[in-house]
């Protein structure tokens, strides 16, 4: 038995957010194998801007993101990782 309690989008008509900007941000340590699908998965799925924050990554994590068309947002310049 189906549950009448669920609202499906089609019943829904909302306002749409015609300012809305949606931003993503992704921080990779050594990650050169998926960094450019995982930046251009985030454009496809409607990110406007995609942020990167590497993590002293010593392969080319960090031109790889450049060149995929993300904004350098920080790279730290240590290993040090506090929790």
């Amino acid at each position: 038995m189906p549950n009448s309690g669920m609202v499906y989008a089609s019943d829904e008509t909302g306002n749409p957010l015609n300012d809305f900007s949606l931003y993503c941000f992704i921080f990779a340590y050594n990650e050169e194998d998926i960094i450019e699908s995982t930046i251009k998965n985030a454009f496809i799925q409607g990110c406007d801007k995609v942020f990167f924050v590497d993590h002293m990554s010593d392969d080319s994590t960090l031109d790889l993101a450049t060149k995929s068309g993300a904004i350098i947002y920080d790279i730290y310049k240590s290993r040090v990782w506090l929790f």
